[in-house]
């Protein structure tokens, strides 16, 4: 799929995405993000001078000499069980023995996947109507469903499905959109082992080799996430993400930052939020330190 199919894909979904030159973003409530937010967005004045006023914070993937984050990559043409640690095949093991892995309907995935949707947000806090909202969440996963450049996999266990992953090719790269499971079924079947499992041998065996993307690190700490990750076997990637802070708020962010470290003191790091705003601010610099604009 080309980025620009990939884009029209998601504007049928209902989300909006905005096109500024060359580049497409979608904004998420402050924080406006490029889009598809995989692809490396190349940078330039002009592009830097038509967003940096308009939003609090613009979220960029780019190259740059300084690497900040990474992405999780697995690129490979064999995902065979014995690559894996003793532990991790066990688990993948328990999870091919006690589920069966198939494409959804668009039933399940508007009953089974809503409700998976919702505990997961839930407990991340988080708040995206497009998966929680019956409406919504079935305007977004329709196109999905019915494009040929889209798999969905389910897993089921006991007549429900307990876990899905979407996964979509964009320009030679597959990217994990998508990968949610019932957590109340979790340490009985562990779907999401024999979800992954099964997904990339599925893609290798079709195209006798694959790079899949797992995504970007997160800003925020998800420990048990990454180890996940890398535990399937997706190696860090080292990448660039840069965060383009609103001028009205960068006075304040380092005002902010220099009372919390420069007077309180350094244990103030453990501090989660704390730890975000440096991080973006940190992003920020980085920015116009490692770039010519």
């Amino acid at each position: 799929m080309k980025a620009e199919e990939y884009v029209d894909l998601f504007r049928n979904c209902g989300i909006r995405i905005k096109t500024i030159g060359n580049n497409h973003f979608n904004r998420q409530g402050l924080v406006n993000y490029s889009f598809p937010n995989l692809t490396k967005v190349t940078l330039s004045a002009q592009l830097i001078k038509a967003i940096r006023w308009k939003h609090a914070v613009s979220v960029l993937l780019t190259e740059l000499p300084r690497k900040n984050t990474y992405e999780f990559i697995l690129d490979a043409n064999d995902y065979n069980i014995e690559r894996f640690a003793k532990k991790i095949r066990n688990r993948i093991r328990k999870s091919l023995q006690n589920c069966t892995f198939s494409k959804p309907t668009l039933s399940d995935l508007m009953t089974f996947g809503l409700a998976i949707n919702q505990q997961t947000l839930k407990r991340q806090h988080l708040n995206i109507k497009s998966f929680t909202d019956p409406v919504l969440w079935k305007n977004y996963v329709t196109p999905l469903f019915t494009s040929d450049d889209v798999i969905i996999l389910g897993a089921y266990y006991a007549g429900r499905m307990v876990g899905y992953l979407v996964v979509i090719e964009l320009e030679g790269k597959f990217i994990i959109m998508h990968a949610f499971i019932d957590r109340n079924d979790s340490e009985t079947t562990d779907p999401m082992n024999g979800l992954l499992y099964t997904m990339v041998n599925q893609i290798i065996e079709k195209n006798k080799a694959a790079k899949i993307s797992y995504g970007i690190d997160s800003i925020r700490d998800l420990p048990e996430l990454n180890r996940f990750k890398n535990n399937m076997l997706f190696n860090r990637v080292p990448v660039s993400r840069v965060y383009l802070l609103n001028p009205l708020l960068i006075p304040f962010v380092r005002l902010f930052i220099y009372i919390m470290i420069g007077l309180l003191g350094k244990k103030n790091f453990r501090n989660d939020l704390i730890r975000k705003i440096i991080h973006l601010y940190q992003g920020h610099r980085m920015l116009f330190r490692d770039h010519t604009l």
